[in-house]
């Protein structure tokens, strides 16, 4: 006899009776209809910020101005300018180790973080300039590298390590000039972004037990 648990004696075994039974293809349809419609608006973005205009850049290399092909022309030309290989070694840096050293800092600091208590005071000065606009960072180091040495710090400290090597003050170059650019952008984007892996690291980190990491 059914019991009021959904449950039959069958030979002194209760058996369960499924009162669900398989879920109903509508609902199923419904369910994916939803989700595709959630996730149309971040597609289309996605579309259109980063698939487009890589296609658009691709297009515009191998064409003219009359959308004529032309091949790698426009590359032969690039490679063949004044100071091209400069460019692509500055790009490589970039592209290459810019991200190497952020990373590793990230994990350096999560893991000293988490060992010692000046890595954990180090690891939260250098999380701070998420919480910052990247405006301010840049308005930071502007005046860290400021050619002054009674204003930038990193000039202040250049020129006194020139005095203490024998050198002349007046010889060190300006920290923001063309010279030492590229390595002031550098610094002030690895400052900016290695907060980030300090907590992705640290996150991960804690999910390890002490004796393992």
């Amino acid at each position: 006899m059914p019991t009021g648990d959904s449950s039959i004696d069958l030979l002194s075994e209760p058996v369960v009776l499924d009162d669900l039974g398989p879920a109903r293809r509508d609902r199923a349809h419904s369910g994916a209809w939803l989700s595709a419609a959630l996730l149309l608006p971040g597609a289309a973005v996605l579309v259109g910020v980063v698939f487009w205009p890589v296609l658009r850049i691709v297009h515009a290399s191998v064409t003219d101005p009359d959308d004529g092909f032309v091949g790698l022309r426009h590359f032969r030309a690039t490679l063949q300018a004044e100071g091209a290989w400069s460019v692509f070694g500055r790009t490589l840096l970039w592209a290459l180790v810019v991200p190497a050293v952020v990373t590793a800092l990230g994990f350096g600091l999560a893991y000293l973080s988490r060992a010692s208590p000046l890595g954990r005071v180090l690891g939260w000065v250098l999380v701070a300039p998420i919480a910052l606009p990247l405006v301010v960072t840049g308005i930071a180091f502007r005046f860290v590298y400021d050619p002054d040495p009674g204003r930038g710090p990193a000039t202040g400290i250049a020129v006194t390590v020139a005095g203490w090597l024998g050198r002349d003050p007046d010889t060190v170059p300006a920290w923001l000039g063309p010279e030492l650019i590229t390595f002031s952008l550098m610094s002030a984007f690895v400052w900016a972004w290695v907060g980030l892996g300090v907590i992705v690291f640290r996150t991960a980190l804690d999910q390890i037990p002490r004796e393992l990491a």
